[in-house]
């Protein structure tokens, strides 16, 4: 994926494959943070988002999704067998799932406690999004109805505060 952004870049962006805990960069020297489906693997959300908001320039953005937390927490099935129930919702840590073949450890968080993180780190909430595919998308791909009926993604928009 970072070979073919590559070929396409703009000037003056710079890419980067690296842990999210792990990476450095100058305080002050981003404009913009974007980070798509990663914050639900981050063990420390809240030390993350305080060293994006010191990379961030005042007025900088960060966007942001990430797994909903109704997709993190734990599932039951109910008597019926062929549903599930959400449960332990408001138990927060770590949880280990199957994804592509492999077990991953993914990170549940109530939505209020990741918008927490978010005003805690200074940031101003700008947008918050639980977007769910349109009539037409389910119409050609059936399978994406699961998402109508319970979201799949939580998008944040944040700005660091200008001062």
């Amino acid at each position: 994926m970072i070979s073919v952004a590559e070929t396409n870049a703009c000037a003056g962006v710079e890419y980067r494959r690296a842990f999210i805990e792990d990476v450095e960069f100058h305080a002050g020297s981003l404009g913009l943070v974007v980070s798509s489906l990663a914050l639900h693997y981050v063990a420390e959300l809240g030390s993350l988002l305080d060293r994006i908001a010191e990379w961030l320039a005042p007025g900088g953005w960060l966007v942001a999704s990430m797994e909903h937390p109704v997709v993190t927490a734990p599932l039951v099935r109910i008597a019926d067998d062929r549903s599930w129930t959400l449960t332990d919702y408001a138990a927060e840590g770590p949880r280990d799932t199957e994804w592509l073949g492999s077990g991953v450890v993914k990170h549940h968080r109530a939505v209020a406690s990741v918008i927490g993180k978010v005003l805690d780190a200074g940031f101003v909430l700008q947008a918050l999004d639980e977007p769910a595919p349109t009539d037409d998308a389910i119409s050609g791909r059936p399978e994406l109805q699961l998402h109508h009926h319970r979201p799949s993604l939580l998008v944040i928009a944040a700005r660091r505060s200008a001062q």
